[in-house]
């Protein structure tokens, strides 16, 4: 699964469960990152989860895992927690 496809379903969940999907990180392709959250797909040799924030050139960790189903859960408690801080 490609990371796009990847982030596609998870933008689908949030649709289901009426999580706002602004809180969703943005696919780190190589290009030139703009504050926010991003997710980096790593898949060589195995795949990789990474979950980041940018801003001012720091990149600060949010998570790191090997598992396409905890990233999911993961991305979906982080947009979820964050709706939840705006309203």
């Amino acid at each position: 699964m490609t990371p796009v496809a990847f982030l596609r379903d998870v933008e689908a969940e949030c649709r289901r469960r009426r999580i706002p999907t602004k809180h969703l990180p943005q696919i780190d392709k190589g290009r030139g990152l703009s504050t926010g959250y991003w997710l980096d797909v790593h898949d060589y040799p195995t795949v990789r989860f990474e979950m980041f924030h940018w801003e001012k050139n720091v990149r600060t960790p949010v998570f790191e895992t090997y598992d396409p189903a905890e990233a999911e859960r993961l991305i979906l408690w982080h947009a979820d927690t964050a709706a939840r801080k705006a309203t």
